[in-house]
């Protein structure tokens, strides 16, 4: 029996898959979209999804969108977590049932988006769509690998000039002041003329260019 995982069971992959290995191969397929049993799981396994889970044998899905011509980026934030007597690492999205699209919409035929499987809706305000600054995404994205996986950014000395990526503060212009033990970090931030010490994660700063 193979073990298949994939974060959401769809009829669309359980065919696909079933189909494959079971109609093909000749080999007996069940799905869990539970991380635990999987890494449990001691026989053939295999993974669907954005990235491997361990060793075992992977399949990238590249999602109906991309097929489609739009451009994605689905940041994921690396999570450690004890279970019984291991401890299991998983990648959860960094906004959870958001993701970010780029498209033109003098050009691209960006009203199939909401007919898309899987996309609830894309955000808007009033019927009028909701963008994000390009800036913001453009210095998320620095941050991240082609898999979407966090890149570990060196150690934040004092005087550099960072770019805050969330909260009240995105997009504000600030100087590290001083770095914690525990990852946090003190900024000097420029608020109405005065010079403003604020504390935050490292994980929501970037260096400016």
């Amino acid at each position: 029996m193979l073990l298949v995982y994939t974060q959401k069971i769809t009829p669309r992959i359980t065919y696909a898959f079933r189909h494959i290995c079971t109609r093909i191969l000749g080999v007996e397929a069940q799905f869990t979209s539970t991380i635990e049993a999987f890494v449990a799981h001691n026989g053939p396994k295999l993974s669907y999804g954005k990235q491997p889970l361990g060793s075992e044998m992977f399949i990238h899905s590249q999602g109906l969108l991309i097929q489609q011509g739009f451009e994605i980026f689905l940041p994921l934030n690396n999570i450690t977590t004890r279970k019984l007597s291991r401890f299991v690492n998983t990648s959860k999205p960094l906004f959870p049932g958001y993701m970010f699209i780029k498209f033109d919409r003098a050009e691209s035929d960006w009203h199939k988006i909401n007919n898309t499987y899987g996309v609830s809706r894309l955000i808007t305000f009033n019927s009028i769509l909701k963008s994000i600054p390009t800036i913001f995404v453009d210095h998320l994205m620095k941050r991240y690998d082609l898999s979407g996986k966090l890149i570990p950014i060196k150690k934040l000395r004092k005087g550099d000039q960072i770019t805050v990526l969330k909260g009240p503060f995105a997009n504000f212009i600030a100087t590290v002041e001083k770095y914690e033990a525990d990852q946090r970090i003190w900024i000097l931030m420029d608020l109405m003329g005065r010079k403003t010490k604020i504390q935050t994660p490292s994980d929501n700063l970037t260096l400016s260019d």
